[in-house]
């Protein structure tokens, strides 16, 4: 019998892009999943949509908050809501692509911390480009790797390589709530907790600090929306690199000093190609 999966799906005001979120996790082929909508005190109608089109679905299980509690302690209420023994968190502006809860979920086994895919980032589906793909010469296109060997590509910030949003991945139920419970009573900066960057990506790095491997998968599995209203993409994006930044110095600092002082080396080489850049453009320029 396959492992209950929740798809948790946190949303504010999204009336006109959480009925296409939900749908996608619908669509999945997977046979036992719920999905769970947490709506966090949204005022443009998002609830009374969400009641009207799935209160009588017994897949979907629809939670509200009595106020708007913020971002992450939302994520943290969609994830106590939930029965599954594995999570996959689908944000409200986003859509799971065909396939991805069963290849996702078949990755996963005692010892691997987190399956994730590469995902499509744009404004359609069809005019997108792909992010979070593992280089090819890790192999095929799922491939086991050490969580040693996660720890350094993410001390290194590897750029689009590496996934920072937990929508690219699947994680079990109990390791998130833990996660998220550390993350709000210790946030690693004031816009970790405004956006939600900095405890999405503290899912992966406390996966990789409790379990010996995860999984990357190459094909994109899921999309992300770019638009003005994104976290990711629109106005709140340096708030946005700012929690990335702090957790990641919170947790190679207090946890591991040897990748802190990768994370350092990796800094001023970028420093040096940023400097080394701009000294070629004003030698080459009229």
């Amino acid at each position: 019998m396959r492992q209950l999966i929740s798809v948790l799906i946190p949303v504010y005001n999204r009336k006109d892009l959480v009925v296409e979120a939900v749908n996608s996790a619908l669509r999945q082929d997977y046979p036992s999943l719920e999905v769970v909508v947490s709506d966090n005190c949204s005022t443009d109608g998002t609830w009374e949509e969400c009641v009207r089109l799935y209160g009588d679905d017994s897949r979907v299980l629809l939670v509200r908050n009595s106020e708007n509690l913020g971002p992450v302690p939302n994520w943290l209420v969609a994830a106590k809501a939930a029965h599954g023994a594995y999570v996959k968190f689908l944000f409200s502006d986003d859509l799971l692509l065909p396939g991805c809860l069963s290849e996702l979920s078949s990755c996963m086994s005692d010892d691997v911390g987190f399956a994730y895919s590469s995902c499509l980032v744009g404004e359609v589906v069809g005019d997108s480009k792909c992010y979070y793909r593992p280089p090819s010469p890790f192999g095929g296109c799922t491939q086991r790797l050490s969580a040693s060997f996660g720890l350094l590509l993410y001390a290194a910030f590897a750029g689009s390589r590496i996934p920072v949003s937990p929508g690219a991945a699947i994680f079990r139920r109990e390791d998130v709530i833990i996660s998220l419970q550390n993350s709000i009573c210790s946030p690693a900066s004031h816009e970790a907790l405004l956006t939600g960057a900095g405890p999405d990506l503290n899912f992966f790095l406390d996966a990789l600090n409790s379990y010996p491997a995860f999984v990357a998968i190459r094909r994109p599995l899921c999309f992300f929306r770019s638009h003005p209203g994104s976290f990711s993409t629109g106005n709140l994006r340096p708030s946005v690199l700012i929690g990335y930044s702090s957790a990641l110095r919170a947790f190679f600092g207090t946890q591991h000093i040897m990748y802190i002082h990768v994370l350092n080396v990796f800094g001023r080489l970028r420093a040096l190609r940023r400097r080394l850049v701009f000294i070629v453009r004003s030698t080459v320029s009229p």
